[in-house]
């Protein structure tokens, strides 16, 4: 099996954001948004991770979709402005992609992702920072063929992982965020699956046919679902989720009006029994993808995504809203929501 880079080793040809080897586009940003290049490039830098680590930084680990350099990169922040350079998490011949992170409660960082370097197809993997050097990574073992897009939450009892597989939508549980066990598939045809914990219960909202599904787990452990989001039309996908202190569901995903439109970002809340009108992220004459979500001390979503411009070069920004007023009007229940299968 291939290792990871020692650390460091340099980074051939992935720029830190103050060395990007081209100017960056402009990032067109909603009303009370600000946003900032974090890396650009030739090399593409694309499918961010954030996470916001328990010392209050940022960690982003990304893919780069550029030939003979699919691999997986990582850098922190101490602010969400200035990056350390990146470093290289994975190497070798082949391709990974599709970064998931996580920290668990030592204080060590994680990296799940998919790669085809066992060169017998897709498998999900897993390495971990120690001592400013990546570990060797290891393949998890969890069922499905064509393991990709795993996507990470904290649960009150570990952590989460859904991924989406040549059999369906699978979910696995971690105490430790190395060990996984499969809890088994929950839907099929759903892809780019992404995963929030609310109390013992579990929301999935994943992707078919450029639409939005949901899939929730009650705290018995039963599972309902998919049921179609009401999002406001249009096509919606990569699907993004936090959850707040209070409990509350944020969702970012990427949406277009009509089969020729660039692709833009938005945002929604829960409202307790729907989610509501989806309000602009970004939205430019590039097509934004692949957004990651995470939610600051104040309730600020904070989104870092994936910008690809038509001449083959593209970047990652990262953008913070200026409020939590995303946050649309709760309102009550007939029944325990998430868990109920009930959307308008």
């Amino acid at each position: 099996m291939l290792g990871g880079l020692g650390a460091g080793c340099g980074v051939v040809g992935v720029p830190s954001a103050a060395q990007a080897s081209s100017s960056p586009p402009p990032a067109g940003v909603g009303a009370g948004w600000t946003a900032s290049a974090v890396a650009f490039g030739a090399n593409n830098p694309t499918t961010p991770s954030l996470l916001r680590l328990a010392d209050g930084s940022l960690a982003l680990a990304y893919g780069t979709d550029h030939l003979g350099d699919r691999h997986i990169y990582f850098t922190q922040s101490a602010d969400g402005t200035s990056w350390n350079s990146p470093q290289a998490a994975t190497s070798g011949g082949l391709s990974d992609e599709d970064p998931a992170l996580l920290q668990d409660a030592s204080g060590q960082i994680h990296v799940v992702f998919a790669s085809n370097r066992s060169g017998t197809g897709w498998q999900l993997y897993e390495t971990s920072l120690q001592g400013g050097t990546w570990s060797a990574p290891q393949a998890l073992s969890l069922p499905g063929g064509m393991q990709q897009s795993p996507a990470i939450a904290r649960t009150p009892s570990g952590w989460a992982l859904a991924y989406q597989s040549a059999d369906g939508l699978e979910i696995a549980q971690s105490a430790d965020g190395t060990t996984w066990s499969s809890e088994g598939e929950v839907g099929t045809l759903l892809d780019a699956p992404a995963i929030a914990a609310v109390g013992s219960r579990l929301v999935v909202v994943a992707e078919r046919s450029d639409q939005l599904f949901e899939v929730d787990r009650d705290a018995s452990g039963h599972w309902t679902g998919p049921t179609q989001l009401a999002l406001g039309g249009g096509s919606a996908w990569q699907p993004a989720l936090a959850t707040d202190a209070d409990g509350d569901l944020t969702l970012a995903f990427a949406s277009r009006s009509s089969d020729s439109a660039p692709w833009g970002l938005a945002i929604s809340s829960f409202t307790g029994t729907a989610w509501s009108a989806p309000s602009p992220v970004a939205a430019a004459d590039y097509d934004d993808t692949n957004p990651s979500l995470q939610l600051d001390p104040d309730g600020r979503p904070q989104v870092a995504w994936g910008i690809y411009r038509s001449e083959g070069t593209g970047g990652i920004f990262l953008a913070l809203a200026a409020t939590a007023d995303h946050k649309a009007p709760k309102t009550v229940p007939s029944v325990p929501v998430p868990g109920s299968g009930q959307r308008s």
